[in-house]
């Protein structure tokens, strides 16, 4: 009876032990990247959207956290049992301490641009532009990190004219903790009305 007791605990205790561990995160910096989304996968993955340095059709930017783990044995801690021919894993995601606060984000362009015939000058947040932040697509991900997509919608490309050559876009916004975050990236637009 002993030795059952014993295997048993043996078996049993990782798994309450990793439902116990906490992996404590903590954001410290964004990844701000253009890309596209490849039309052979539904949108609704992170990963069927691509790196792309041009924007032909439309601007799509993916937006994800760069962070520090505080865990115990690691991130990559699980417990793991074996039975013959089956084998049974659990893992702990991760636990926060700080979360992107979306209220703060800031979009700017580098060069003015046109859109419905009025000139929007260089640096202008977009977000703060009404007719234009109305048009921003904000699709969130449900991944164990804070991950997003800002797209923009076709009546935005109905009205907007940009001259064909390099823009940097530049992306900032701050953390609940009130840590400044921010990212540039430079991309060519060659997109035709």
């Amino acid at each position: 009876m002993k030795r059952i007791v014993l295997i048993l605990g043996i078996l049993i205790l990782p798994i309450i032990g990793c439902g116990l561990l906490t992996d404590e995160c903590e954001i410290v910096g964004i990844i701000f990247e253009s890309v596209v989304q490849d039309s052979e996968f539904d949108d609704s993955y992170l990963w069927s959207y691509n790196p792309t340095d041009t924007f032909d059709t439309d601007i799509s930017f993916k937006l994800t956290t760069d962070y520090e783990s505080e865990a115990w044995f690691g991130r990559t801690f699980s417990a793991i049992l074996f039975r013959p021919n089956m084998c049974f894993a659990t893992s702990k995601g991760l636990d926060f301490k700080n979360n992107l606060d979306l209220s703060t984000c800031k979009l700017y362009v580098d060069r003015s641009f046109q859109y419905d015939n009025n000139e929007i000058i260089a640096n202008t947040d977009l977000f703060k532009q009404e007719f234009i932040s109305k048009e921003i697509l904000f699709t969130e991900f449900d991944y164990d990190y804070p991950a997003y997509v800002i797209s923009f919608s076709d009546i935005f490309y109905e009205k907007v004219e940009f001259q064909e050559e390099y823009y940097n876009f530049y992306f900032s916004c701050s953390t609940s903790d009130n840590l400044q975050l921010s990212d540039t990236i430079k991309v060519y637009l060659s997109i035709k009305n």
